[in-house]
Protein backbone atom coordinates (compact mmCIF):
# COMPACT_ATOMS: atom_id res chain seq x y z
CA UNK A 1 0.00 0.00 0.00
CA UNK A 2 1.20 3.02 -0.93
CA UNK A 3 1.46 6.24 1.60
CA UNK A 4 1.03 9.78 0.48
CA UNK A 5 1.71 12.82 2.74
CA UNK A 6 -1.80 14.93 4.10
CA UNK A 7 -0.68 17.69 2.00
CA UNK A 8 -0.98 16.12 -1.08
CA UNK A 9 -4.52 14.32 -0.08
CA UNK A 10 -7.45 14.57 -2.27
CA UNK A 11 -10.60 16.25 -1.08
CA UNK A 12 -13.24 14.68 0.44
CA UNK A 13 -11.49 11.25 0.12
CA UNK A 14 -11.16 9.42 4.03
CA UNK A 15 -7.64 8.32 4.66
CA UNK A 16 -6.78 6.93 7.51
CA UNK A 17 -3.04 7.97 9.55
CA UNK A 18 0.12 5.50 8.82
CA UNK A 19 2.60 7.30 10.52
CA UNK A 20 3.34 11.13 11.76
CA UNK A 21 7.16 12.09 11.18
CA UNK A 22 9.15 12.55 14.12
CA UNK A 23 11.26 15.77 12.35
CA UNK A 24 9.74 18.15 14.27
CA UNK A 25 8.71 17.04 17.93
CA UNK A 26 7.00 19.80 19.07
CA UNK A 27 4.60 19.52 16.21
CA UNK A 28 4.33 16.07 16.36
CA UNK A 29 3.55 15.80 20.10
CA UNK A 30 0.73 18.63 19.10
CA UNK A 31 -0.77 16.49 16.76
CA UNK A 32 -1.16 13.68 18.67
CA UNK A 33 -2.90 15.50 21.23
CA UNK A 34 -5.23 16.61 18.41
CA UNK A 35 -6.09 13.00 17.56
CA UNK A 36 -3.86 12.24 14.98
CA UNK A 37 -2.02 9.12 15.74
CA UNK A 38 -1.48 5.87 13.80
CA UNK A 39 -5.14 4.41 12.28
CA UNK A 40 -7.32 7.65 12.29
CA UNK A 41 -9.87 8.61 9.84
CA UNK A 42 -8.97 11.89 8.82
CA UNK A 43 -10.54 13.30 5.55
CA UNK A 44 -9.28 16.98 3.85
CA UNK A 45 -12.82 19.16 3.45
CA UNK A 46 -10.27 21.70 1.63
CA UNK A 47 -7.75 23.98 1.02
CA UNK A 48 -6.37 26.99 0.36
CA UNK A 49 -6.26 28.71 -3.38
CA UNK A 50 -2.12 27.80 -3.09
CA UNK A 51 -2.87 25.10 -1.32
CA UNK A 52 -0.45 26.42 1.69
CA UNK A 53 -3.06 25.88 4.39
CA UNK A 54 -5.59 22.85 4.84
CA UNK A 55 -8.96 22.54 6.09
CA UNK A 56 -8.81 18.74 7.97
CA UNK A 57 -11.52 16.50 9.78
CA UNK A 58 -10.48 14.27 12.26
CA UNK A 59 -12.40 12.94 15.24
CA UNK A 60 -15.55 14.47 14.04
CA UNK A 61 -13.98 17.93 14.38
CA UNK A 62 -12.32 20.33 12.05
CA UNK A 63 -9.19 22.12 12.02
CA UNK A 64 -6.95 24.33 9.81
CA UNK A 65 -3.21 22.95 9.59
CA UNK A 66 -0.22 24.50 7.57
CA UNK A 67 1.04 22.57 4.59
CA UNK A 68 4.69 21.92 6.86
CA UNK A 69 2.27 20.93 8.76
CA UNK A 70 0.26 18.87 6.54
CA UNK A 71 4.02 17.21 5.48
CA UNK A 72 4.79 15.59 8.72
CA UNK A 73 1.44 13.52 8.33
CA UNK A 74 1.37 9.79 6.13
CA UNK A 75 -1.29 8.57 4.98
CA UNK A 76 -3.04 5.01 3.37
CA UNK A 77 -6.22 4.86 1.71
CA UNK A 78 -9.61 4.24 3.69
CA UNK A 79 -10.67 0.57 3.35
CA UNK A 80 -13.73 -0.90 4.99
CA UNK A 81 -13.13 -4.30 7.21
Amino acid sequence: MEEILLSSAEKNKKYTISKISLKDLAVARRLSELGFYSGAEVVVLGYSALKKTFLVEISSYTLSLRKSVCDLVFLNEFKKN
